[in-house]
């Protein structure tokens, strides 16, 4: 039995892995065409670019796997049935929750490493991303001038870069600066950005600045051999504290933000929706499990194929899942409906190990059915068939 549960396993595992990957692959395609506008506008390097892309994954992924274990464990178990290995198994005397072992096994593995995502590795991960866009949005110091074009890194402000070297030093420099309070062209022979506590700055060298006064139409020129430019407002308004999305807060820190009287009722329920979820969203890794192989395993045999539970099965994750987006979202208005997140994805869970575990799991409801269909008869005054 063991050894039947370790190559049970193994399969499910490895189809896993290459469906995760997959996946999200995917996802980290579709992203990364989100952020390209980072790259034209803010001229980002391949690692910071890649970086800030591979910082959504864990998101993604906690999302992702219980979808991709459904779709791993409907297609082994189906190739199994396929190959007649399953018909050999209840030959053998084993009851169908013995053959549902290996997939229940990995869904509460990946339920309690999906525990430990949402608690630990996704709030991480969403600040460390979140940090970053900041600083590249707001920090003009990641601005790299590409050279021979007329870079525009704020409104009002662009800069022409005739060549850079692999040190960072700029030659031929062109400052259109047409902010407000500060309208002035400087040309320069060379410069280099530097960052220092206050923020970018640029050294520029043996140049000039030229300055028209639009009141009296004096035009003037400033010679200078060097001269220091400060970049810090440009890449935008840094002032107040960057306000953090609910995913970015830890347990605790949903726990302590709720408490907060002065806090706005719609924030307070993203809060709750939020701490939820983090319960709820690993619970579908088991879940799912249970529905690929409850399909699969119970029901008549067919020589013709199991397309027909496939399907089956198919629709009632699609169903569930898209239930469990519509709640959230009801949710977030009326808090009061939290409670059938946690009925959506335990109770198909309670459904499955039931159906799998009796020995006639209908019989039953089926008996209860026909008393109700009795007592109606009767009170109808109806002669029973």
């Amino acid at each position: 039995m063991h050894t039947l549960n370790f190559y049970i396993i193994k399969q499910i595992l490895a189809g896993l892995i290459m469906v995760s990957v997959a996946l999200l692959t995917i996802v980290w395609l579709t992203q990364s065409l989100r952020l390209i506008d980072m790259i034209v506008t803010k001229g980002l390097s391949g690692f910071l670019f890649i970086k800030l892309t591979l910082l959504l994954m864990p998101s993604f992924l906690v999302i992702l796997m219980p979808i991709a274990l459904f779709a791993v464990t409907l297609f082994v178990y189906n190739r199994m049935s396929l190959d007649r290995e399953l018909v050999v198994m209840h030959a053998c005397g084993l009851r169908p929750l013995q053959i549902a072992k290996p997939a229940v096994l990995v869904g509460l593995f990946l339920t309690f490493f999906a525990y430990f995502m949402t608690f630990q590795w996704v709030p991480q991960s969403v600040v460390d991303f979140k940090e970053l866009q900041w600083t590249i949005r707001h920090d003009v110091s990641h601005i790299i001038l590409q050279e021979g074009e007329f870079n525009e890194i704020g409104k009002g402000f662009t800069v022409y870069v005739r060549k850079r070297d692999s040190e960072g030093n700029m030659y031929g420099l062109l400052i259109n600066d047409q902010r407000e309070g500060s309208k002035a062209t400087i040309i320069a022979e060379r410069g280099r950005m530097i960052q220092d506590l206050n923020g970018a700055k640029a050294i520029i060298e043996n140049g000039s600045r030229q300055e028209v006064d639009k009141k009296t139409g004096r035009f003037s020129v400033l010679y200078f051999d060097r001269y220091t430019m400060d970049f810090g407002e440009i890449g935008g308004d840094q002032s107040g504290a960057r306000v953090k999305d609910p995913r970015e807060l830890s347990f605790t820190e949903i726990l302590e933000a709720q408490k907060n009287p002065n806090i706005e009722t719609k924030n307070r329920n993203k809060l709750i929706i939020e701490l939820n979820k983090r319960f709820v969203l690993p619970l579908y890794n088991l879940c799912f499990a249970l529905i690929a192989v409850t399909f699969l395993i119970r029901g008549n045999f067919s020589r013709r194929g199991q397309s027909e539970k496939v399907f089956m099965a198919v629709i009632c994750m699609l169903f569930i899942q898209s239930a469990s987006l519509g709640i959230e979202n009801a949710a977030t208005r009326n808090p009061y409906l939290v409670s059938l997140m946690y009925i959506n994805a335990l109770l198909p869970s309670v459904i499955c190990l039931y159906i799998l575990s009796a020995t006639h799991p209908f019989a039953a409801p089926l008996r209860y059915i026909h008393s109700l269909k009795e007592h109606w008869h009767r009170g109808k005054g109806v002669p029973n068939d």
